[in-house]
This record gives C-alpha cells, sequence and structure tokens, in this order.
C-alpha cells in the first residue's frame, strides 16, 4: 500500500482527485448567494461543489482544503 501511495503525483488520492474533479464540474454551473458558510465536508474531506465554488469566488485554491 505504501508504495502505491508514494506513486501518486499529487498529495491527494487518485479517487480525491477524482471525486475533487467532479464537485468543481458541479460548482462551475452554480450560482453563488455567499451567506458565509461554506458547508460540512468533514466526512469526505472533500469540499462540497457549493463550497469549491464559494472559495473560487474567494480566489482561493479549493484543493488545498481537502483533507
Amino acid at each position: 500500500m505504501k508504495k502505491k501511495v508514494n506513486s501518486w503525483d499529487t498529495k491527494w488520492s487518485p479517487k480525491a482527485i477524482e471525486m475533487y474533479n467532479e464537485y468543481l464540474k458541479i460548482a462551475n454551473v452554480y450560482e453563488l448567494n455567499f451567506n458565509g458558510d461554506y458547508g460540512i465536508w468533514e466526512l469526505t474531506g472533500i469540499p462540497y461543489p457549493h463550497a469549491i465554488k464559494a472559495l473560487l469566488y474567494k480566489e482561493s485554491n479549493p484543493k488545498e482544503e481537502i483533507h
């Protein structure tokens, strides 16, 4: 398993990047009505589409929020 992890191109797993990219597609069609809440993404460790949209609006890198 460690060998597989060491083969990743990024600090995130391929599955996390796949989920993030799908969420990013969804986020790009969202209309942003910011209320100060980024939402809860603790269960997956990946920001939900609405949070990605808010982070992009604030010119933050949503990938830095993956944990």
